[in-house]
């Protein structure tokens, strides 16, 4: 099945595209996700699965609690630096890591929550005072077709209605970031994405 996603096209047509993305063991989410912030596999930053069991903690089930990371995180990096970021529904952000430090804004993990409530807190966090208050990292993960894929196969009718609307909520992001950037900061947006 093809199927038209023209905000997803856009996106690669402006040179943001992967040929592909090599997990960490195991290629489970909570594992990668603390991986992608912390830039180490999960041996080293300790999220070893989705859910196990620590001899020493206990069970660890799904837990957004971000003293079970070993290593410390990109926000907490970044915040001490004096930068200000933000953090929707992204693995280890609900608090502060050992350093003390959180993102400045963010939100607690909520299933019920999509991704247009998503894309407008993000769009509102942009809008704020540039100053002190306006996050210039911002991690947020969006549902995607994953749960939906699994449950009735990738090429299921399902699973093109949950694309379209990912579609839909990237192009209201992205069309959210062009009219808040100005061309020339536009330009280097884009630059700092594809290198």
């Amino acid at each position: 099945m093809v199927q038209e996603l023209p905000a997803f096209r856009a996106h690669r047509d402006r040179g943001c595209l992967a040929d592909r993305l090599i997990p960490a063991f195991p290629s489970n989410t909570f594992p990668n996700h603390v991986t992608f912030v912390t830039g180490v596999s999960p041996d080293r930053h300790g999220i070893v699965n989705n859910s196990f069991d620590d001899p020493v903690r206990g069970r660890y089930e799904y837990a957004a609690d971000p003293s079970w990371i070993e290593v410390e995180p990109l926000w907490s990096l970044v915040e001490r630096a004096g930068v200000v970021t933000a953090a929707y529904h992204w693995v280890g952000s609900e608090g502060a890591w050992r350093s003390g430090l959180a993102p400045r804004h963010w939100k607690a993990f909520d299933t019920a929550t999509g991704e247009v409530a998503k894309v407008e807190q993000i769009l509102a966090w942009l809008d704020l005072p540039e100053a002190r208050e306006r996050p210039r990292l911002i991690t947020s993960w969006f549902h995607g077709a994953d749960g939906a894929s699994h449950r009735f196969g990738p090429d299921s009718e399902i699973v093109a209605g949950v694309l379209a609307k990912q579609d839909q909520a990237l192009g209201a992001l992205l069309d959210g970031l062009e009219v808040r950037d100005s061309p020339r900061a536009r330009r280097c947006w884009w630059c700092r994405i594809t290198g």
